[in-house]
C-alpha cells in the first residue's frame, strides 16, 4: 500500500479518480451478480426464505441493505423472468 502522506497532490488526485472508477466497477459487478441470483431464485433453491435472506447471510449485511441492493439491481440492470424472457431495468420502463 502506498504511503499517502508522502504522495504529491497530483498523485493523490489521480488516485481518487482511479479508486472511484474501481469502486464503481466493483459495485456494478455486485449488482449484476445480485440480479442473476434473483433471476435464478437462488435464495429458495439454497434453503433461504427469500433472496434478501440469502444476501444478508452471504454478504454479512443487514436486511435493510440487502433489500436496497436488490432494489438497486432491479432499477439499473435488465433481468430475466422465471421463463427466461428478458425484463428491462426499472429505469427504462
Amino acid at each position: 500500500m502506498t504511503e499517502w502522506r508522502q504522495a504529491a497532490d497530483t498523485e493523490l488526485l489521480a488516485a481518487l479518480g482511479r479508486t472511484q472508477t474501481a469502486l464503481n466497477a466493483a459495485h456494478l459487478e455486485m449488482l449484476a451478480v445480485i440480479r442473476e441470483v434473483e433471476a435464478r431464485g437462488l435464495g429458495g433453491k439454497h434453503g433461504y426464505d427469500t433472496d434478501v435472506e440469502l444476501l444478508r447471510c452471504a454478504q454479512n449485511i443487514p436486511r435493510r441493505e440487502a433489500r436496497a441492493r436488490i432494489a438497486t439491481a432491479r432499477e439499473v440492470l435488465p433481468g430475466r423472468s422465471l421463463s427466461g424472457d428478458p425484463t428491462p431495468a426499472a429505469t427504462t420502463r
